[in-house]
């Protein structure tokens, strides 16, 4: 292992939200032969350029949103009509992602979808599942090119929670993979049913998976309601971009598994809420605790301890620009805290990860930069934090 390539901070940095960008040729190299002629493809877009086409007739356009690292904010257009060609390679190409990671200065990538979220629709399930599984296949052979520094999370189907806790047994047993990615709740919906949740959620506890919430379960594109055509381009917009990162959509998950008793059934469950920031948690706790107080009687809500300390006993969150939430890290919870970069999309400032962890955490003490820069995300995905220390 080679850590610290940036200095010697004692720890290396996790970045514990990252993306790839899906080749081209993904599926058709990782799905099955039965399945390939009607995978997931590249076509030319309606609105120029290229664009997904995924098995149930969606089409996403391809977007510099995706992968625009190192590109100033004002030299790119939306739609590039050169598809890939000007993205950056690290967003498919390990060798050239591990590059990148160099420059950047940071040692450990988690790294998240992105098409892979939208494209795999299918109304065939067997075809469904053959394209999940062809990615988290595809990801982990990625990340076996860099084993100490490439992490995955593993996609979980929207489809019923049987197949999700089958594909979460999958990439455990068979990559290794210690966090997974729900775009809806565990039954397939938007909306919590606790009745079947709770199978999925006890099967992570058992397999020591972690779970996450990619911004959230009613985010457009990262569930499988609310087809448009190019749904890609009504995302791309400045109203929308804003409201994703607000945590709107994340706190009902978050307060339907806490006072809803999902982490009180299921103590050792670990759930992360990503690219949302961390500002809105004490505010979300304060409130939380407060109506559990005024109103646990007549729900018949009976939990042992007080919301907030599900939150600091099993809840991570991370953050990328949020100075707000950093002031009251105390209140957020110092344990719970996960630094990210977003890279390669457009919330990526690489390479100069180092000057953005240095602007926001600014009067930070060391002993308290740890935690949030290597600790949290590392128990989080679940890695051993005294062996990755003195590598």
């Amino acid at each position: 292992m080679t850590y610290r390539i940036g200095g010697d901070l004692g720890h290396p940095i996790i970045d514990a939200d990252t993306h790839v960008t899906e080749p081209p040729d993904l599926w058709q190299k990782f799905l099955p032969k039965r399945f390939r002629d009607d995978g997931p493809r590249i076509v030319d877009g309606v609105f120029g350029g290229l664009a997904w086409l995924a098995p149930n007739g969606r089409t996403l356009a391809i977007t510099r949103l995706v992968n625009s690292a190192g590109v100033a904010a004002n030299d790119w257009e939306l739609i590039p009509k050169d598809g890939y060609d000007s993205m950056r390679a690290g967003g498919w190409d390990p060798a050239a992602r591990i590059a990148d990671m160099d420059i950047d200065m940071v040692d450990i990538h988690l790294i998240f979808p992105t098409y892979a979220f939208m494209v795999c629709d299918a109304e065939d399930r067997d075809l469904y599942l053959a394209n999940i599984r062809a990615y988290n296949d595809w990801i982990a052979d990625f990340c076996s090119h860099a084993p100490d520094r490439l992490f995955a999370y593993g996609i979980m189907p929207n489809n019923n929670v049987d197949d999700a806790i089958a594909e979460a047994k999958r990439v455990r047993e068979k990559h290794d993979m210690r966090a997974v990615v729900l775009r809806s709740w565990p039954n397939g919906s938007t909306i919590p049913k606790p009745a079947i949740d709770d199978k999925f959620w006890a099967a992570a506890q058992d397999l020591d998976v972690a779970v996450a919430c990619h911004v959230g379960f009613n985010i457009i594109g990262e569930n499988k309601e609310g087809d448009d055509p190019e749904m890609l381009m009504a995302m791309a917009t400045l109203p929308f971009i804003n409201q994703e990162k607000l945590a709107i959509d994340a706190m009902p998950v978050a307060s339907n598994l806490i006072l809803g008793g999902s982490l009180e059934r299921h103590p050792r469950l670990r759930f992360g809420f990503v690219e949302v920031g961390i500002a809105w948690v004490p505010f979300f706790l304060e409130q939380s605790n407060d109506n559990y107080m005024r109103h646990r009687f007549w729900t018949n809500s009976h939990l042992p301890m007080p919301p907030s300390e599900y939150w600091a006993r099993q809840c991570f969150a991370s953050f990328q620009v949020d100075t707000y939430g950093l002031a009251n890290r105390h209140r957020v919870g110092l344990d719970t805290i996960m630094w990210t970069s977003d890279y390669p999309h457009a919330g990526s400032d690489w390479p100069y990860a180092r000057e953005r962890i240095n602007s926001q955490l600014a009067g930070i003490p060391a002993d308290e930069r740890r935690p949030i820069l290597f600790e949290n995300a590392a128990r989080f995905y679940g890695l051993d934090v005294d062996q990755l220390a003195p590598a």
